[in-house]
This record gives C-alpha cells, sequence and structure tokens, in this order.
C-alpha cells in the first residue's frame, strides 16, 4: 500500500485521541471501476513499534449511468465554470478512543491506503485530543464554567479587598493606641 507519514508531537500523560481520516475522491473511471479500498492508521512509537492500529474498507456509492448523465445534465453549467466538480467524500472513524501512557513516546501516525492506482484529490487526517474532565466541563458548559468562574473570581477579589482593608484599620487602631 501506499502510505504517508508526517511527524507528529502528542502530548502524553494521560491524554486521549479520537480521530477520523477523509477522502475526496474524483468520480472517474478507475474510481467506480475500482469502487472500494481499504484504509489502514498506525500509531507508531520511535522504533517502528505501532501501539494502535485501525483498519476500514470505504466504498464510493454508486451511480447508476442514467443517474450520472442527469446529475451531469442538471449541474452542467456549474461543473463547466469549475464551481463543482463530480467528487465524493469519505469519512470513517479510524481512533476509536486511544489512550496514551506516561511512558510512551509516539513518534508518527501512518496512514496507507490499499488501492495505490485510485485516484485522489485530497486525504485529510482529524485527531482529537480528549484532555480529561475538567475540559470537558469547560467545553460542554461553558456558559455555566463562565459564570462559576467569574464569580470565584469576584470573590477572591472581595476577599483581597477585605483582608487589605482590616490591614488598614488594624494599622490605624494601633497608630490610635501608641497616642495615647
Amino acid at each position: 500500500g501506499h502510505s504517508v507519514a508526517p511527524k507528529v508531537v502528542l502530548p502524553t500523560s494521560g491524554v486521549g485521541y479520537t480521530g477520523h481520516v477523509c477522502f475526496h475522491l474524483p468520480e472517474s473511471e478507475l474510481n467506480i471501476a475500482k469502487s472500494s479500498f481499504s484504509v489502514q492508521v498506525d500509531i507508531l512509537d520511535e522504533s517502528n513499534h505501532s501501539h494502535y492500529r485501525s483498519s476500514r474498507t470505504l466504498v464510493l456509492r454508486y451511480k447508476s449511468p442514467l443517474l450520472r448523465f442527469l446529475w451531469t445534465l442538471f449541474y452542467a453549467f456549474p461543473l463547466v465554470m469549475g464551481w463543482m466538480d463530480e467528487s465524493q467524500t469519505l469519512c470513517a472513524e479510524m481512533v476509536a478512543y486511544f489512550l496514551i501512557s506516561k511512558s510512551l513516546r509516539l513518534d508518527r501516525i501512518q496512514v496507507a491506503i490499499s488501492g495505490c492506482e485510485m485516484h485522489l484529490y485530497d486525504a485529510t487526517l482529524h485527531l482529537r485530543a480528549h484532555f480529561g474532565r475538567l475540559s470537558n466541563l469547560l467545553r460542554d458548559w461553558f456558559f455555566t464554567s463562565a459564570v462559576f468562574s467569574i464569580g470565584c473570581l469576584m470573590l477572591l477579589y472581595f476577599l483581597t479587598l477585605f483582608l487589605f482593608q482590616m490591614q488598614h484599620a488594624s494599622r490605624s487602631v494601633e497608630e490610635a493606641a501608641h497616642e495615647l
């Protein structure tokens, strides 16, 4: 298979990841004849040892010759102007959930495609980091988290003002006691 291995830097210490791959494929005669291909994702360390492997088969949506003719006829003007193209985008979840331990030193993520003879416009690997409960709370309940955080900051501000005011009052009482 054909593989692409860009260097990635993934933070360690208990961060979990999910990810999916998207392919933008032209509806060429070659792709229609092949119609399916296999994709494999490996998360590798520096010694090429795979710590996570996932593979999926992706299939182009079938369009009958009549449907393709009618679609081309209906979208003829945007196709000629270059505003549209005859293509399909296929996405698949490849990393369901991968937790990185503290001792794990990852080097790269490798994406392998079995159908090398397929035409391909674009391929994208999307990774989403899951940093834990606090970040999920801040993301999912952002307004509540903001109100709570601002409330805590205001409480800290007023507590600081109160302590400075008490310190100033204490000094005033001490100065009055020394004058007597």
